[in-house]
């Protein structure tokens, strides 16, 4: 990382008060002032410099913490966070290289722990992004972050400000495991299944009718266990409508003309 010193007027100015300031305290004269308001001067220019890396280095981990935030964000809408930084650790690749790739990849419930385990980081961009990467993966590593994946994203990824890997591990440790999410298929999944089925009678593959009657009782079954409801009534996936349906949701007699009219 190379910075180069501020050569505005005001940037000249402002180091010559710093220098001017300094040399008040410096009772020498004749050549012994001369020596060491030379000396003060590269102070100066050494201590701004110092201060433009410091600034610089920064920058670039909050860029490289950015980017690999990014990554997990996009890895976790696919079901795939854990993977997500798998790829954001070991390359320089965007978030939507890193959607490419992993839109090829199993679900990380699929997978088993140690192929979950991340590698070492990459050694790719600037030092303070290397720096930033290798704090990420020890915060993640720690025995703390099992099971709290979700927490370690926010403590680790998200603010301004890192905090150390040490501290995060102590945080981690007195953190609740993290609840599994609702599983869902996609829609590409649920067809997949239904392509799979065949009639009850044997009768050969579904039509798109009734894969689409099947897919639907098999939402309602999902929607009728997520909230408690009984079963007793309820339709079998893949069978025609019929009024009893309506009559075991009480839609019927609520209808215009129905057995409540």
């Amino acid at each position: 990382m190379t910075v180069k010193l501020d050569l505005s007027p005001a940037a000249r100015q402002r180091r010559s008060n710093e220098v001017e300031a300094r040399m008040n305290s410096v009772a020498a004269s004749g050549d012994a002032r001369r020596e060491a308001r030379k000396q003060i001067e590269q102070d100066v220019e050494r201590e701004e410099i110092a201060a433009l890396e410091a600034e610089a280095a920064l920058s670039e981990a909050a860029n490289e913490r950015g980017r690999i935030a990014a990554i997990v964000r996009a890895g976790t809408d696919m079901g795939r966070a854990r993977q997500a930084l798998k790829l954001g650790l070991s390359g320089p690749i965007s978030a939507g290289q890193a959607q490419a790739i992993l839109g090829n990849l199993p679900r990380d419930e699929d997978l088993s722990e140690p192929a979950l385990t991340l590698p070492a980081p990459g050694a790719f961009g600037s030092e303070a992004a290397q720096q930033e990467r290798r704090r990420i993966a020890s915060a993640f590593s720690h025995p703390g972050a099992k099971g709290r994946f979700r927490s370690a994203v926010a403590l680790t990824l998200d603010g301004d400000n890192p905090i150390p890997a040490s501290a995060i591990a102590t945080l981690l440790a007195s953190l609740p495991i993290d609840q599994p999410a609702p599983r869902f298929l996609s829609l590409e999944e649920r067809d997949a299944e239904l392509a799979s089925f065949g009639a009850d009678d044997g009768s050969g593959p579904m039509t798109k009718g009734e894969k689409t009657a099947a897919a639907w009782g098999r939402a309602v079954s999902e929607a009728n266990a997520m909230i408690g409801a009984t079963g007793e009534k309820q339709r079998p996936s893949g069978q025609p409508y019929s009024a009893a349906d309506d009559e075991a949701f009480g839609l019927a007699s609520q209808m215009p003309g129905g057995n409540g009219q």
